[in-house]
């Protein structure tokens, strides 16, 4: 069995990879609004892009 990280290993790391992003997220959102995580940037279109930040201003307006 080369190669075998054991069970759970890759679940795991998977887990502490979307926690991180998910607090580094979180974190920037509160103190910016708009935050577009620069991992995934480059593969978001304009049209995703100017979604993201009308969804944005129309949360900034309701509160």
């Amino acid at each position: 069995m080369t190669g075998d990280r054991g069970p759970g290993t890759e679940t795991t790391s998977y887990a502490r990879a979307q926690r991180q992003l998910r607090e580094r997220i979180r974190g920037t959102w509160a103190q910016h609004p708009l935050y577009i995580d620069e991992i995934i940037r480059p593969g978001l279109t304009e049209s995703q892009i100017k979604a993201i930040r009308q969804a944005s201003q129309q949360t900034e307006d309701t509160h």
